[in-house]
């Protein structure tokens, strides 16, 4: 008979019905001589872990299996809106589905470090400081690891290189790593992780995403060239999210900050900072004479480089 290392409630997130939360018991398997290695979880309105023989055998009948062995990431799901407060959202995800949990924040740090351990053999280190009988270094080694999720493992994503110009020219094919750093966009190879190319986000002209990929167009002065490069991915809006607000803070930070004068009224602080104007021609803005006697106005464009 198998020996579950874990057991509880959690969260699983139904796509069907508009993204809604419901409840589950789950039941977290290693592999042994027994079985493999599997997440097991029951959807049956009552959970729990103990109850009669026939709730037992209902609930059981209703199982769903996640093989671990088919786990391509185990991550927290950033931009997931979890169903209460102090909750945090991670992703299990497979060769041919994702998966949203959602639990209190500890409960949800725990259920992935084993999980991690588990499914990558060794892939979190915090389950050893879980096992402190003196408990005195666990609340730091717990604020220790969420920091290293939050910085390292939630940038880097499994992706799949598509088919485009760019891609061809560069060599790229099958899947690598995606990291997203605080100013550039890094291709991994999926066993070294050693940097294949390296994109800086001042030099991307555009990017997007929706549910299955992760796009950008890259300029000239990249090293891979210009053209569009466009990755598969299950997490193209977690990828989207970080690149998003890495570029609006390079935004605020090359906008330099306000010089504030505390004798000046707050509701004149803007007119004190706005750079003085320049004289313009008639009507405040150039003309630009076309053949035929026709005019146009210059208008203001916008490009990322």
């Amino acid at each position: 008979m198998d020996t579950h290392v874990k057991e509880g409630q959690l969260y699983v997130q139904h796509q069907k019905f508009g993204k809604k939360w419901k409840k589950n018991w789950f039941v977290l398997f290693p592999a042994s001589q027994n079985g493999i290695a599997r997440l097991e979880f029951y959807d049956s309105g009552g959970g729990g872990g103990s109850g009669s023989g026939s709730t037992e055998k209902s609930r059981k009948l209703d199982k769903k299996i996640i093989r671990l062995s088919e786990c391509i990431s185990i991550l927290p799901a950033l931009t997931e809106s979890c169903p209460k407060e102090n909750m945090s959202a991670f992703c299990v995800e497979t060769n041919d589905k994702t998966h949203v949990f959602s639990a209190e924040r500890i409960t949800a740090k725990d259920w992935m470090d084993t999980m991690c351990d588990i499914a990558f053999k060794g892939g979190s280190s915090s389950i050893s400081a879980a096992a402190d009988p003196n408990g005195g270094g666990l609340d730091l080694q717990m604020s220790e690891n969420l920091i290293y999720y939050s910085r390292e493992e939630v940038s880097e994503f499994w992706v799949s290189v598509q088919r485009t110009e760019a891609s061809e020219r560069c060599g790229l094919t099958g899947s690598y790593w995606l990291k997203a750093e605080n100013d550039i966009l890094i291709l991994k190879e999926p066993k070294t992780k050693r940097d294949v190319l390296v994109w800086p986000y001042k030099l991307l002209r555009r990017y997007g995403r929706d549910r299955v990929m992760f796009s950008f167009e890259a300029g000239r002065r990249c090293d891979s060239g210009p053209g569009n490069f466009t990755f598969d991915t299950k997490q193209g809006n977690e990828i989207f999210t970080l690149v998003d607000q890495a570029i609006q803070s390079q935004k605020v930070q090359a906008e330099g900050p306000l010089n504030f004068d505390p004798d000046c009224p707050s509701s004149l602080q803007h007119i004190r900072n706005a750079p003085p104007q320049q004289p313009n021609r008639k009507w405040g803005q150039q003309q630009l004479q076309q053949p035929g006697g026709r005019r146009r106005f210059r208008g203001q464009q916008t490009r990322l480089c």
